[in-house]
């Protein structure tokens, strides 16, 4: 009984490190998902010269349409869970940004980033 227990501890051991091993070279039940991930993730590679530009231009859309007080544009660029925090901490949803510009209480007359 002395000796079952350290060679059933033994075993378990090295069955434990034998299933943590790599896969084989040669599976290749997985390629076809591998093949279709990899061509998505080459395909999402971002052009950071092109990240850069997008941005611009959607910060200078922006800042066209709150210079405009155009409500239209400005629903279409506000997400709908976003939150304005003001200089003295006052919060406003959504809703109530895009209700003060078409009652005319937020009013820009320019803006500039």
């Amino acid at each position: 009984m002395s000796r079952t227990i350290p060679a059933l501890a033994l075993s378990l051991a090295a069955l434990l490190l034998m299933s943590c091993g790599e896969p084989a070279a040669n599976n290749a039940a997985n390629k076809p998902a591998n093949a279709a991930n990899n061509a998505s993730v080459a395909n999402t590679a971002a052009d950071p010269a092109a990240l850069q530009a997008e941005l611009k231009k959607m910060t200078t859309d922006m800042a066209a349409s709150l210079a405009k007080n155009d409500v239209d544009a400005m629903e279409k660029i506000y997400g709908e869970n976003y939150m304005f925090i003001g200089p003295d901490g006052a919060v406003a949803t959504r809703a109530e940004r895009i209700d003060a510009m078409k009652k005319g209480d937020t009013k820009y007359d320019s803006i500039s980033y």
